[in-house]
This record gives structure tokens, sequence and C-alpha cells, in this order.
């Protein structure tokens, strides 16, 4: 490991990373003269498209956190015409995709991720990627589209909240510190469809001011849940709702961190066009029935 990494492996473990986002959230909800500095300043720092977003001035955001989590106009993100293709969920970089072996996420360079390690031991929501299967993960900058979307048509048959560190996700973390994503703050989601199963992974990070989870109700409609505020450790959806369509927002994100996107063995491969480090958008297609294995 070169000594620049060493140093800043160093600074990450060293700095008080939930202090620090505790403090940045409180910021980010500040109303008045400082919000309007902040959205400023926001805005022209990481270029924010608002040509594509449902309010397109500054003033409509209440605050900083309103700014992020921003919803799009309708005409934006649309899905693909055929049913039978997993969509992108979220707008970002892809960090890694490939295959499930072994019960492991295989990365490049060496990096493994152990499934039971990052479902925190949860066997339930480890076994129906056991047999192989696919994985993805999406890293969201501070300047993309905070929102989460459903990839595939899914019921949820469970979920739940792992509290943890809030390491920064960018590369040179990811590549220093062994098993990020599974000491990191997360929350899991697992859906099915039919025989396939596919899995929403959250990944907490400094300054990330919270992660919002959107599920439906028994009353048809949708409720909005932060998991370590309602959800200390496991949390008991109820499942008898009816099945979320692809698209629909599933959840959002108070900055940016890295989304998984774990899908099951009868599901179809990655899109041979997918490459390390692309950029993709919600909607995109992500896999296909014409390249299933």
């Amino acid at each position: 490991m070169k000594l620049f990494d060493l140093f800043f492996l160093f600074f990450q473990k060293a700095l008080p990373k939930k202090l620090l986002t505790k403090i940045f959230g409180e910021v980010a909800s500040s109303r008045g003269w400082p919000s309007y500095l902040l959205k400023q300043t926001f805005k022209f720092v990481y270029k924010i498209n608002m040509v594509e977003a449902t309010y397109k001035e500054l003033k409509l955001y209440p605050d900083l956190n309103g700014l992020f989590t921003r919803r799009l106009a309708p005409q934006y993100r649309p899905q693909p015409i055929d049913s039978s293709i997993f969509s992108s969920p979220a707008d970002g970089r892809l960090a890694q995709l490939g295959k499930i072996e072994n019960s492991s996420l295989i990365q490049a360079k060496g990096i493994d991720y152990n499934l039971t390690n990052l479902m925190a031991g949860d066997l339930d929501l480890v076994k129906p990627f056991e047999q192989e299967g696919n994985f993805s993960c999406i890293y969201l900058a501070p300047h993309n589209y905070h929102r989460v979307h459903m990839p595939f048509d899914g019921t949820l048959v469970g979920a739940r909240y792992i509290s943890g560190e809030l390491f920064s996700v960018n590369k040179r973390t990811t590549a220093s510190i062994k098993n990020l994503y599974c000491v990191n703050e997360r929350v899991v989601l697992l859906f099915q469809n039919k025989t396939r199963y596919f899995s929403l992974i959250f990944v907490g990070a400094c300054l990330v001011g919270g992660i919002a989870v959107i599920l439906p109700s028994l009353q048809g409609d949708t409720q909005t849940h932060v998991p370590g505020l309602e959800w200390k450790t496991e949390f008991q959806p109820q499942l008898a709702t009816s099945e979320i369509a692809r698209g629909s927002e599933i959840g959002y994100f108070y900055f940016g961190s890295t989304v998984i996107l774990l899908t099951s063995r009868d599901c179809p491969y990655w899109l041979p066009t997918l490459e390390k480090d692309s950029l993709v958008r919600v909607g995109d297609p992500l896999a296909g029935p014409a390249i299933s294995r």
C-alpha cells in the first residue's frame, strides 16, 4: 500500500465520522439565509442539473436536504418497454459488477465480500443468492440524483437495518478498508418475483445524513421510514402488500453513497455492454432475458 493511501486510511479511521455526519445533517436541514447560501454553493460546486428537477428554482426547496433529495420531472428516467429487463435502480458510477460465487461477491483486485457478512449473519437474506447469482455496485456522487427506484417488479419479503461505521465509499477507501460494505451502516431489502429474488442494499457513508426507505402500506399508500431511528435492528414490514412496480421509488440518500443490487441465479445476467466505471441512470437496462444463463 502506498504511503499516501496509508495516511488516508489512518485519517479515515481517526475521523469522528458519526459526529461529523450528525453535524452535517443538522447544517443541511437549516433554514433561512444559511440554507440559501448552502443551496447556491452546492448547485455551483457540483453543477446540479436543475432542468430535470420537478422544481427548478432553489427557493422552492426549504433546505439543502430538500435539494439533495429532489424529485425529477415525470418525463425523465423512463423505464424500458420490455418488462423482463432489470433496470438501474440509481444514477451513478458502476463501481463493480460480476457474479456471486460460493456466497461471495467476486470483485477486481482480490476484493471479495462474503454474503453472510454483508447480511450481518441473516441466513434468510443470504439463502436466495447462495447458489450463484449476480451483483452490481452503483456509487452515487454528491451531484447525482439521490433517489433509488425498483429495478424490477417485486414483493417485499424481507428487510433489515444493520448499524455500523460511516467510512467514505470512494475508490481509495473501498480499496484500502477490508470488507468496507460489511462494516458500514446499511439497509437490506429483499424482493421476490415468482421464483426470482433480488435485493437492494443501501450502504451509508460519512456525511450521508440519513437513509430513507419508501414502502407501501396496507392502506394502499406509501410510508417513508428512516432506518436507525425506527428500525434499531430488524424491521418486520407488512408483507401482505401488493407487488411494487419497476421504477417505483423505494428510498433515497440525503447526500450520496452506494447501492448494491443482488439478483438470484435464475435472473438474467448483466448486459455484455456494461463495463466497470461506466455511468448509469435510473431506468437504464442492466440485464435482459436474451443472455440468461
